[in-house]
């Protein structure tokens, strides 16, 4: 369960900056956004896992990373202000 709500405490900002991204037409950057995030998610799921042989907790513990990652990318892109060179 807590790692359930520490997951969706960090799903609502993440999905919410990737959304605003996705508005913004720029469907380069959320393709690389979408990659990145479903690489680190299979990887880190797969390395406690299959490595470490960790309990379920902790393998549901590389969705969140996957979210975090997520809203660390769209934030920076953000702040970086390349989405603003986008002609719609």
């Amino acid at each position: 369960l807590y790692v359930v709500i520490l997951t969706v405490l960090i799903a609502v900002p993440g999905y919410t900056y990737y959304s605003a991204l996705f508005g913004t037409g720029d469907t380069s950057a959320i393709l690389v956004i979408q990659a990145v995030m479903m690489v680190v998610t299979v990887s880190i799921a797969y390395y406690c896992a299959l490595y470490l042989g960790l309990n379920l907790e902790f393998v549901w513990l590389a969705e969140t990373a996957g979210i975090v990652t997520c809203l660390l990318l769209s934030w920076v892109w953000f702040e970086c202000e390349k989405w603003k060179r986008l002609d719609i």
